[in-house]
């Protein structure tokens, strides 16, 4: 007796021929491991330098915003001068805050914002305290910070005419 067979099951044995031309999960858990392996070693060569050029970048750029943001106030307040002032440990810095110098004869200094920590080694010339905006803008004076990374690093500029803050990136 012969028996017939449908096309549903015809189809099957296609799938069964066609079932062995794939990858089997150990093959693909052994490339996996393999990729894995690699990142982590060049992860682990690069990815402490990249970490400090990133923090290095990002005091950079937080120092020209903070810049630009105290030019600007001492524009709209028409009269009082306004300063980012640095906390100094030799010629690096440690710390910066935003504050406002009145005009009046006594010079109150306030502050506008809270400390900010600065993560990594940063040197200011000339060795400045606070880096002052007059009420048109311009600088008291033209001042220049580095930021300094394993690989790289950022100088931050303002111009004393104009007050232009600006960040450079180089490679030492």
């Amino acid at each position: 007796m012969r028996v017939r067979r449908s096309e549903g099951d015809l189809r099957r044995g296609a799938d069964r021929k066609t079932a062995g031309h794939g990858f089997s999960l150990l093959e693909l858990l052994v490339v996996l491991s393999i990729i894995g392996l690699l990142a982590s070693a060049g992860f682990g060569r690069l990815g402490v330098d990249t970490l400090a050029n990133i923090r290095a970048e990002g005091d950079a750029q937080r120092m020209a915003m903070d810049l630009r943001y105290a030019r600007g106030l001492a524009m709209r307040s028409g009269s009082d001068a306004h300063a980012v002032r640095l906390t100094l440990t030799g010629s690096d810095f440690t710390a910066s805050q935003v504050v406002r110098i009145a005009n009046s004869g006594a010079g109150a200094v306030t502050s506008l914002d809270a400390n900010r920590a600065v993560n990594g080694k940063v040197m200011t010339s000339p060795a400045h305290e606070a880096m002052t905006f007059r009420f048109d803008g311009s600088a008291n004076h033209a001042y220049h910070l580095r930021f300094t990374g394993p690989r790289r690093r950022w100088d931050v500029t303002v111009a004393r005419a104009t007050g232009r803050v600006a960040v450079v990136e180089s490679t030492p």
